[in-house]
């Protein structure tokens, strides 16, 4: 398979993604959660580690899928900060833990990206 339709597919993924996580970020989780999946809300603890599995796999989709990786790595942060100040607006509120969780989601994800880069160079 030609690796620009890779790189095309990829890209289409990863946009596909963001657009998934922002309707699932900011529509209000009651409208979701009650009617379609469960009967409560999750706890904090759980909700932390969504965040930081959402955006740890948002960093990683979105660093295979594009070239620039400095900008990738400013707009995944950027993204995880104003994504929870855009919760205000729909009903779902806003955390600062939210914010903290989602960027230890990126930064863990920039870190493996790393380190098993540099492994794999170093074999």
């Amino acid at each position: 398979m030609n690796s620009s339709i890779i790189h095309k597919f990829l890209k289409l993924i990863s946009l596909f993604y963001l657009f998934l996580l922002t309707m699932a970020l900011l529509v209000p989780i009651n409208f979701f959660l009650e009617k379609n999946v469960v009967e409560s809300e999750p706890t904090n603890e759980t909700g932390y580690i969504i965040h930081l599995i959402l955006f740890f796999i948002l960093f990683f989709i979105f660093y295979i899928s594009f070239k620039n990786k400095k900008v990738i790595l400013f707009f995944c942060s950027l993204y995880g900060v104003l994504i929870e100040f855009a919760q205000i607006l729909t009903s779902r509120g806003f955390s600062f833990e939210d914010i903290f969780y989602n960027l230890v989601g990126i930064g863990l994800a920039y870190i493996l990206i790393k380190y098993f880069y540099k492994f794999k160079h170093m074999v």
